[in-house]
């Protein structure tokens, strides 16, 4: 991974934790007993592996 594609997936990386911000805040002004509440939990968790992802290969660009 060259430095601009570093730059961008930092950039990326970013965006994605301000998404999964956002969803969160959502996430809480919902009530637990609304049908919406288990779609805002599957996003939360698909970010959580995108981020994982993601990081993972900051990681190991950033040791190369």
């Amino acid at each position: 991974m060259n430095k601009s594609e570093f730059i961008f997936a930092c950039y990326r990386m970013e965006k994605i934790l301000k998404i999964k911000n956002d969803l969160s805040g959502a996430m809480k002004a919902v009530s637990g007993d609304d049908p919406q509440r288990g779609e805002y939990v599957a996003l939360v968790e698909q970010l959580n592996r995108v981020i994982t992802a993601e990081a993972r290969c900051l990681d190991a660009a950033s040791r190369a």
